[in-house]
């Protein structure tokens, strides 16, 4: 499994290397029922006007030292994007926005 030192080690090199706004822990490592074969999954929300597949390849690079150490689950959404989707009757995000963990706030 994931150590919270790992969890955190991820999490502390997101906020120095990208500079997100927000960034949300969801998933099984956010309800407590993380397995061994458990990815760690994080929301990042960021102002930018890069496509969202471009941020995600830039903060790929970022996190490539953890590659091979665990499996990692990251998206990335600028606040538009994240709060724009949850008027839907059911989204991914609003999930996510309903039961994840806030893990860093600027």
């Amino acid at each position: 499994m994931i150590t919270q030192q790992q969890i955190g080690e991820v999490i502390n090199s997101i906020v120095t290397l990208y500079q997100p706004e927000k960034i949300i822990l969801f998933g099984s490592y956010a309800n407590g029922t993380a397995t061994e074969n458990s990815d760690l999954d994080l929301l990042v929300v960021k102002k930018s006007e890069m496509p969202r597949y471009k941020r995600g390849i830039e903060l790929r690079k970022i996190l490539r030292p953890f590659k091979f150490m665990f499996p990692l689950d990251i998206l990335v959404f600028t606040k538009d994007e994240l709060y724009g989707n949850i008027d839907m009757s059911y989204s991914f995000t609003r999930e996510i926005l309903a039961n994840g963990k806030i893990v860093y706030d600027k």
